[in-house]
């Protein structure tokens, strides 16, 4: 386990993780690591094992090996669960919302749950996340399937911010939106990380979605396994270098204003971080 001021700095550390179903390895000896305040996009196509990470890094499935710390804590650690449910926000695919309640209701479902906050509080609280989340000030009377795609998925993010956790976890945020609605999306992340402090782990099936064109073409620095590659005149495979010019990280600047390379692309099928 890492220290208090490495967990600080790297709230998500997963060492060599295997995952299986049966004799069907899904990952192994997967090495990943996500920096506080950046923006992580996984990616690759279906099959690849993006669902199956993301389960696992969120404890609802168990590593057959390895191991996987959030905020220091590893994973298994039942003492340490409650304490990470509370620190972390998750948006489901079409944002998993209870079709039976309000988008209001929605939102304040897990402040009810977590919290010990007076109702008008949390009313209001609620109104707040859902204004963040870039959604119209009547949208909390609706009800999810009075929703466009788009605002399924903000009424998700509003839900996921209610408690304002440390990071957020985005499983295919963009899937199903036009390539507007996508980059609008976009930069909602962005706005929300710049915001609220936020670190986010995003699942995407497609570098599109998890890059603007903003992004710089400058590459920082690629981990393939054990080796860690940086700068632009490096030797790697030709599969690599292609990818790491063509996708690239959006550098933009955290609450402290410290230039930073905060948006990563790690790629399950290449099996390495491209950054």
């Amino acid at each position: 386990m890492g220290s208090s001021s490495d967990a600080g700095e790297t709230p998500i550390r997963v060492s060599g993780l295997k995952t299986a179903f049966g004799e069907n390895v899904i990952h192994e000896d997967l090495d990943l690591e996500v920096r506080r305040g950046e923006i992580l996009g996984v990616v690759g196509g279906s099959g690849s094992g993006k669902s199956v990470l993301l389960n696992t890094i969120l404890g609802l499935k168990r590593p057959d090996g390895g191991t996987v710390e959030i905020f220091g804590r590893n994973i298994d650690d039942a003492d340490a669960q409650a304490d990470i449910e509370r620190r972390i926000g998750v948006m489901f695919q079409q944002g998993a919302l209870f079709s039976f309640l309000t988008v209001q209701e929605n939102v304040e479902t897990p402040l009810l749950e977590h919290t010990h906050l007076s109702r008008d509080f949390v009313r209001d609280l609620a109104r707040l996340k859902i204004v963040l989340a870039g959604l119209p000030d009547n949208a909390g009377i609706l009800k999810p399937a009075e929703l466009s795609g788009g605002m399924r998925k903000r009424a998700g993010v509003a839900r996921a911010i209610a408690l304002d956790p440390e990071i957020l976890f985005l499983d295919e945020p963009t899937s199903g939106l036009d390539p507007i609605a996508a980059g609008e999306f976009d930069d909602l992340v962005n706005k929300l990380r710049e915001a609220l402090g936020l670190t986010v782990f995003m699942i995407s099936i497609s570098y599109f979605t998890c890059t603007t064109s903003r992004g710089s073409k400058k590459p920082s620095s690629w981990n393939f396994g054990s080796p860690t590659f940086s700068g632009a005149g490096l030797s790697m495979p030709s599969a690599a270098k292609t990818l790491a010019f063509d996708w690239l990280c959006l550098p933009v600047k955290a609450k402290s204003q410290e230039p930073l390379e905060q948006k990563a692309v790690f790629d399950l099928e290449l099996g390495g971080l491209v950054r």
